[in-house]
């Protein structure tokens, strides 16, 4: 969610719970990869707090990304001043990314979830976070694979799991992305991956040209809407609490659209059809809602099919 007025329609497309960032001392304490911090978090903890009002009003969850994904003190010192006045607004979690506030936070009145960016990939890194923060839900990466899922969440049936399924999508391991690039002055916010890196061949110097950066950009990420619908028939097999729709900053129309499409998938699956059959009924609403056909290499989860 980026604006109070989203929640509405999205709720009627059949979302049941949000997540948002919000701007405060004009630092987006969630972090995202768009150029308009505006465009992509709530601009202040009042707006927080009305969304708040009408998420839980509905019965739905919604939970505030606090992903700082470096050490950053300016960052905590804001969270630190604020942590009061987010508890008093009580959202229904929060999103934390960053083990260092994790421990700064664990204190708090505020129920704690794991982030993609802490990369709980094994069921050590998850008992590590219950055990050391208590967090309630983990959010697992879109490269986690069936092995993964039987070994950590039969191991830990007290806390709910969380899989990425819609939208934004990239093939790199999302902890190790440098968002950001730290110069002496400021933190750029840049997609390092497709910047003009210098390269030393055969002695002399040169930087990427726009053409290098599309091969890079091409290999790396993945065409709007990325999808991983088709996992659904895997993911009913395990206590799968909720499944992920990337969106912020996202045009309302494309989250409605998007939430649409995963609620009809979901219905689907409900049908209890074969495997194939729910593969077939899947490509085929992909087609019909996005207009174009669905592509294995873009899938959120190719690793399921082989």
């Amino acid at each position: 969610i980026d604006r109070v007025e989203e929640i509405s329609p999205l709720i009627k497309a059949g979302a049941d719970e949000f997540y948002c960032g919000v701007l405060m001392n004009n630092m987006s304490l969630g972090t995202n990869r768009v150029a308009s911090l505006e465009s992509s978090n709530l601009l202040n903890l009042t707006e927080l707090e009305k969304l708040v009002v009408i998420v839980k009003k509905q019965r739905k969850n919604i939970f505030l990304v606090l992903n700082v994904p470096f050490d950053s003190m300016k960052n905590f010192s804001v969270i630190e001043k604020n942590i009061s006045k987010i508890e008093k607004i009580a959202p229904s979690a929060i999103i934390v990314g960053n083990i260092n506030l994790m421990n700064k936070l664990r204190n708090s009145r505020l129920d704690i979830i794991a982030s993609s960016l802490l990369e709980a990939k094994n069921k050590e890194t998850v008992r590590f976070l219950v055990e050391e923060f208590g967090v309630k839900k983990v959010i697992l990466e879109r490269q986690i694979t069936l092995d993964d899922l039987d070994s950590i969440i039969s191991e830990f049936p007290q806390i709910e799991f969380e899989t990425f399924i819609m939208a934004s999508g990239c093939r790199s391991l999302i902890s190790s992305c440098k968002r950001r690039l730290v110069t002496d002055k400021k933190y750029l916010h840049i997609h390092l991956c497709t910047s003009s890196f210098l390269i030393d061949k055969k002695n002399k110097n040169r930087y990427l040209d726009l053409e290098d950066k599309k091969i890079i950009a091409d290999r790396l990420k993945m065409p709007m809407p990325s999808c991983g619908a088709c996992a659904l028939f895997q993911f009913k097999e395990y206590p799968i609490s909720s499944v992920k729709i990337v969106g912020r900053g996202f045009p309302t129309k494309n989250k409605i659209e998007n939430v649409k499409f995963i609620r009809k998938a979901l219905n689907i699956l409900k049908k209890n059809y074969s495997q194939n059959k729910f593969y077939q009924k899947v490509e085929y609403l992909f087609r019909e809602v996005f207009g174009r056909k669905c592509e294995k290499r873009y899938c959120y989860y190719p690793h399921f099919f082989r």
